[in-house]
């Protein structure tokens, strides 16, 4: 009993330490690192989206394919879309095709600034940050290369597997 009583307050006193360095390091870290922000859908007014009558972006929208993950293994595979630009851009419409006429047409999704979107090659269920292509199999190998069309067909990426 003698022993608990002279180390309790030390242990108190370390975990109160350790606590309050754990909060200094994660703030520090946050401040240095701030999260991304997530890609929000754009609602449509129609029940069929019109491109006209979207939201318009930046007259040079800088979308690029930053990378495919998991390439050839349709449980994993991925292709990640960030917004580096300094302004939302509407996708709607946007194509990303591959070299063996694979092709994906956006749904509605408005893209914010940083914003990043993920293309699953499988089935799913797509939502505001990840998007499913409906494949059965994978759709993509090393040497491959995609490309990112914008609704009126100009090229604004483009990507080769390593």
């Amino acid at each position: 009993m003698k022993f608990l009583k002279r180390t309790l307050p030390f242990i108190l006193l370390n975990i109160l330490v350790s606590a309050v360095t754990i909060y200094a390091v994660l703030m520090l870290w946050q401040r240095q690192n701030p999260a991304p922000q997530l890609a929000t859908p754009v609602l449509p007014t129609q029940t069929s989206p019109d491109p006209k009558n979207q939201p318009t972006s930046t007259s040079n929208p800088e979308v690029i394919i930053e990378n495919v993950f998991g390439a050839g293994d349709i449980n994993t595979e991925y292709i990640l879309l960030r917004n580096t630009g300094s302004t939302p851009v509407n996708l709607v419409n946007w194509r990303l095709t591959g070299l063996n006429a694979q092709q994906f047409n956006f749904p509605v999704i408005n893209l914010n600034t940083n914003g990043a979107v993920r293309l699953y090659s499988r089935e799913g269920s797509s939502s505001v940050i990840e998007l499913y292509w409906g494949s059965a199999s994978a759709l993509w190998k090393s040497g491959d290369t995609l490309t990112l069309t914008d609704s009126e067909g100009s090229q604004q990426a483009s990507f080769t597997i390593p």
